[in-house]
Formats: C-alpha cells, sequence, structure tokens
C-alpha cells in the first residue's frame, strides 16, 4: 500500500507542475488579451482582466492543495523507537 501511495504522490506531483506551468502562461496570455481588450471598451476590459484574474487565484489554490497532498503521499513516516520515550526520565 505504501508503494501505491507514493506513486499516487509522484503522479499527482507531475501533475500540479504541469498545471501549475499551464495556469501561468494562459494567465499571461489573458492579461495580454485583456490589455487589447481594455483599448476597445474600458469596462469590457476591466471585467475581462478581473474574471482571469479571479478564476486564475481559484486555480492557484486547488494547485496548492494538490501540492501539499502529492507530498504528503511522498512522504515516508519514521517510526521513533520505544525505546527512546522510556530513556527519557532515566539517571545514567
Amino acid at each position: 500500500m505504501k508503494i501505491v501511495k507514493i506513486i499516487l504522490g509522484y503522479i499527482l506531483l507531475i501533475s500540479t507542475i504541469i498545471l501549475s506551468l499551464a495556469t501561468v502562461l494562459t494567465l499571461l496570455k489573458s492579461i495580454f488579451d485583456g490589455i487589447k481588450e481594455m483599448q476597445k471598451s474600458t469596462a469590457t476590459g476591466i471585467g475581462f482582466l478581473f474574471g482571469t484574474v479571479m478564476m486564475s487565484l481559484l486555480f492557484a489554490i486547488i494547485l496548492f492543495f494538490m501540492l501539499r497532498v502529492s507530498l504528503k503521499l511522498i512522504r515516508v513516516k519514521r517510526l521513533i523507537p520505544i525505546d527512546s520515550i522510556d530513556d527519557i526520565g532515566k539517571i545514567e
């Protein structure tokens, strides 16, 4: 089961990286389109830019949580030896 979690974590990490690159490129293209739209009509351009930024922000938040989940799946939990807890109060 640990192997499946690690594999799914890496798949999720790779998909997060690809989607984040696509988000950045789309955001840049949309900003330039918004500037062109702003030259035609100011109200339409502002609405276009506002909608673009809001959706990009929402998608960035989703990508952030995807990254956190993928790193949780990849991380290997280290077992703490029980002996160390018993040694805390001992006098040597």
